[in-house]
């Protein structure tokens, strides 16, 4: 019951840092918000992924071992689900939004959404040798 508990802390945590890397980006697409904020309090936006993926991880290790199925087969078809489902969801809100938006018609990119679709994007500003950018612009897939 005590790992339980302790448990529910560690996703609390994950789910605040989920909620402060949510705020750190919708924030950075408003020009009126003060530096202070989008640099002092929500500067620390890489950080709190950092801290999401580390606790993941051990949150993913923990219930991996309670498992009664302890397969390959059984652990990746969870991930897939638990991940590629939300991440689709994500491409096709992209798509969407491109096909309202003439603006972004000339950035759609097959090599890109393939790229995604193997986890190779992330933002080149950040990382120099980056083989793709993330889909139709949508930085939070990265």
């Amino acid at each position: 019951m005590a790992a339980q508990k302790n448990l529910q802390v560690l996703d609390s945590i994950r789910g605040a840092a989920a909620l402060y890397v949510i705020f750190h980006h919708w924030l950075l697409q408003f020009a009126s918000v003060p530096k202070w904020i989008t640099k002092g309090v929500f500067g620390f936006g890489q950080e709190a992924v950092m801290l999401f993926f580390l606790l993941s991880g051990f949150v993913i290790g923990f219930s991996y071992l309670r498992s009664s199925d302890q397969t390959f087969r059984t652990y990746f078809l969870k991930r897939l689900r638990r991940i590629y489902f939300p991440f689709i969801v994500a491409v096709l809100l992209s798509i969407s939004i491109y096909l309202i938006q003439d603006s972004l018609r000339e950035n759609f990119s097959f090599f890109e959404l393939f790229g995604n679709f193997f986890m190779l994007q992330d933002v080149a500003f950040l990382k120099p040798g980056t083989w793709v950018e993330p889909f139709l612009g949508n930085l939070p897939l990265w």
